[in-house]
C-alpha cells in the first residue's frame, strides 16, 4: 500500500461504526483505487467533544507518517464530513503536515443550526430533523460552545486547507452547512468543488446505485477528485 484515504463515518457523533459504513467505504476504495481506512472514533455522550477530533487527528497523523502527506486524503459524511474538516484544522494548528485533499458528503459543519435551510428544507427532507440534531449536538458538545471551530468548522479560519470537495443534496436541512462552508473556504483561498445534487437527500451516495443512480455517479466523482489530488 502506498496511498490511503481516512474515512470518518456519520451518525451525529453518537452512532455509527465501521460496520454501518463498510459498503460506502468499499465503493469509495474502488472508485479511488487506494485503501480506505474507516475509523471507529469515540462517540458521545460517553466521549464528548473533542474526543472524536482527537481520535481522527491521531489516525490522520499515523497515516501521514506512514505514507506521506501527499499520499493521504481525508473524507467523511454528515458528522464525519464536519469532522474531516475539523481534523485538518487541528492538524494545521499542531503544525502537522496536511493531507492532499478533503472530500465531504452532506457535512454537518454548523452545530448552531441557525441557517435558513433548517426551516426552508424541513418539509422536503425525509431523513434528518433539526430537533434530533439538537439533541445529538448537546450530547456531543457537553457544554462546549457550538461555535468552537473544531465542532463547527464554518466558524474556523479555513486558510491553508487542502482542496475541498463538497457533495450535498438540495433536499437537506443541512444544505446550508455546505453552502456556508464552501463560501467561507473560497473566501479563505481554498480550492473548493461544491456539487449540489437536485432532488437528493442527506448522504445520498450511501444508497445502492441500483436504487439511486446518482449515488454511483457521486461516488465515482468523489473517487476521481481524491485520485486526482493524491500524488
Amino acid at each position: 500500500r502506498t496511498h490511503a484515504v481516512l474515512y470518518l463515518h456519520g451518525g451525529a457523533y453518537t452512532v455509527g461504526s465501521l460496520n454501518t459504513h463498510r459498503a460506502l467505504g468499499g465503493r469509495l476504495a474502488i472508485a479511488t483505487g487506494v485503501a480506505v481506512v474507516t475509523l471507529d472514533y469515540r462517540l458521545a455522550p460517553e466521549h464528548p467533544f473533542p474526543a472524536a477530533v482527537e481520535d481522527a487527528a491521531s489516525a490522520l497523523a499515523e497515516l501521514v507518517g506512514r505514507f506521506g502527506a501527499d499520499h493521504v486524503a481525508i473524507a467523511g459524511d454528515s458528522a464525519g464530513g464536519g469532522l474531516a474538516v475539523a481534523t485538518v484544522l487541528l492538524a494545521r494548528g499542531r503544525g502537522q503536515a496536511l493531507p492532499a485533499a478533503v472530500a465531504t458528503i452532506s457535512p454537518w459543519a454548523d452545530l448552531t443550526h441557525t441557517h435558513e435551510t433548517h426551516t426552508t428544507k424541513a418539509d422536503v427532507d425525509p431523513w434528518v430533523a433539526t430537533e434530533v440534531l439538537d439533541v445529538s449536538a448537546a450530547d456531543y458538545l457537553a457544554g462546549a460552545e457550538a461555535t468552537d471551530p473544531l465542532a463547527s468548522p464554518v466558524f474556523a479560519d479555513l486558510a491553508g486547507l487542502p482542496p475541498l470537495r463538497i457533495d450535498v443534496g438540495d433536499r437537506e436541512v443541512l444544505l446550508g452547512d455546505s453552502l456556508v462552508l464552501a463560501e467561507r473556504a473560497r473566501a479563505a483561498g481554498v480550492a473548493v468543488d461544491l456539487h449540489e445534487w437536485p432532488e437528493m437527500i442527506h448522504v445520498f451516495p450511501a444508497f445502492p446505485g441500483e436504487l439511486v443512480p446518482e449515488a454511483d455517479a457521486a461516488v465515482a466523482a468523489i473517487g476521481a477528485f481524491l485520485r486526482g489530488h493524491l500524488a
